[in-house]
């Protein structure tokens, strides 16, 4: 599996369907205010060498 995920400013996150087999598309969801609490919180904690 292949796909890219991107978030902006506000409370929408794109993802982006790159299999090589198959549909490709591209996807949008809007977040919640409590959903966007969470995730931001979560990519905060990762450890990028």
């Amino acid at each position: 599996m292949s796909y890219l995920l991107k978030f902006n400013s506000s409370d929408t996150v794109y993802y982006q369907d790159r299999y090589p087999y198959g549909k490709k598309g591209i996807y949008y969801f809007l977040l919640e205010k409590n959903e966007k609490k969470m995730l931001d919180s979560l990519i905060c904690d990762f450890k990028f060498p």
